[in-house]
């Protein structure tokens, strides 16, 4: 069971500029390109949880909420070299690491989203797959943006006067 939304940029404009560019240069333009697109993502990933219908006893919000406040990102590089890509991550983070409004209420999010079987009464309860349809719905447009952020911060890079001695030399 894999709460995670994995994207990979594969625009070819893309690629032929990090190709030309040094390994660090190319992993920090990516990590900061990731650092700032993702987040909203993961706000817009809660607001849909914030949104969706479902029964509960009581009316209260309180799992909803939660889930809401857990959504999270994460920008990490994998393996090593030219070939290594960055993942980025768009998750529902579990326990009190998913922030301090959620408080452990998050933790129905699998329930919720996948269903389950209640043992006593044999029946078994379908889940929403909010997470899953969304990102279905979103992939795309989440790839266009981080595209778009990757070029601006590899133009930054670029002109940036703090960038690396190695850079400096050739420019």
């Amino acid at each position: 069971m894999n709460n995670t939304a994995k994207i990979y940029v594969d625009s070819a404009d893309v690629q032929k500029l990090l190709k030309g560019m040094p390994e660090n240069i190319r992993r920090n333009v990516q990590r900061r390109a990731g650092n700032e697109i993702m987040p909203r993502w993961a706000r817009r990933l809660g607001n849909e949880w914030l949104t969706t219908t479902y029964k509960r006893n009581g009316g209260k919000q309180k799992h909803r909420r939660a889930i809401w406040a857990a959504a999270k990102s994460r920008v990490r590089p994998r393996g090593q070299g030219e070939t290594a890509r960055m993942v980025m991550n768009v998750h529902i983070k579990y326990g009190k690491k998913g922030g301090t409004l959620a408080s452990g209420n998050q933790r129905v999010y699998h329930l919720l989203e996948y269903g389950h079987r209640n043992k006593a009464a044999g029946s078994f309860t379908e889940g929403k797959h909010v997470s899953r349809d969304w990102a279905r719905l979103n992939l795309r447009k989440m790839l266009e943006e981080i595209s778009k952020e990757v070029l601006v911060q590899a133009q930054k890079s670029f002109t940036d006067k703090r960038r690396p001695r190695a850079n400096r030399k050739r420019a």
